[in-house]
Order: C-alpha cells, then sequence, then structure tokens
C-alpha cells in the first residue's frame, strides 16, 4: 500500500480553490472524482480508467493549518508476490495486469506530489482573512 501524507502549518489556503485545483490535475487526465465534504474534512474518490479501482485523497483541517493524505493502492489488494505462482495456474495475463496498474499507480503518485506542493505554494494566503484564524 502506498500512502501518501503531506502536513501544511500557517499556510490559509482557500480550499475550495484547492479542492478546484486537485479535481482539474485528476480531470485532466480523464479520471472521474467523486466528492465528499463534512465539515473540516474533504474526501475525493478518483476512479481508475479500466478498473474498479479508486484512489482516496483526503484533505483535513482548516485552511490555516491541514493534511492531505493519498491512498494510491488499495488495502485488500493481494501483493504482486503472492501472485507469483499464478502464471503455472493461467493467471499471467492477471500478473502482467497488476503490474502495469501498480506502475500506471506510482506514477500517478509521483506526479500528484509534485502537483500537490506547487499548488499549495500558488494558494498560499488565498484565504479569506476571517478563515485565517479558525
Amino acid at each position: 500500500m502506498k500512502h501518501l501524507y503531506a502536513r501544511w502549518i500557517n499556510k490559509n489556503v482557500d480550499f475550495e480553490k484547492l479542492i478546484e485545483t486537485i479535481r482539474a490535475f485528476f480531470e485532466k487526465r480523464g479520471l472521474n472524482i467523486e466528492e465528499y465534504h463534512e465539515n473540516n474534512r474533504w474526501n475525493l474518490f478518483v476512479k481508475l480508467r479500466h478498473s474498479s479501482r479508486t484512489v482516496e485523497v483526503k484533505i483535513e483541517g482548516s485552511p490555516q493549518n491541514f493534511t492531505i493524505e493519498g491512498l494510491f493502492l488499495d488495502r485488500n489488494q493481494p501483493s504482486c508476490k503472492s501472485q507469483i505462482f499464478s502464471p503455472l495456474f493461467g493467471g499471467g495475463l492477471i500478473l502482467l495486469n497488476e503490474i502495469r496498474y501498480r506502475e500506471t499507480l506510482a506514477n500517478l503518485e509521483k506526479e500528484f506530489t509534485n502537483f500537490l506542493e506547487n499548488a499549495v505554494i500558488n494558494l498560499t494566503n488565498s484565504g479569506k482573512a476571517s478563515e485565517a484564524t479558525i
């Protein structure tokens, strides 16, 4: 399981703009997004193409201090190592697809991490003055 965790302090970021920017990042790659918001927490579920799997991005906190977590592999997904014997039983294609899927996720995570750093830098102090004290 790949897990992205980043925390920012004293940034005063406009969350609406941040969510919009993150949404644009994934939509630009042709991925569908479902968004849920409750109190100071946003969950974005990104549906991967040609797969029933999703990437989960959680944003939690206040515009001043917040964390972003990304889960880029399914928790319940077996590892490639456990599938090493599957070619003996006709599962070579399944193993190949799993390897390609993991490679795609690794690239997406790397791109998203770099994107996120720049997005937060660009949105620093974009929050409303009243939100800065929350």
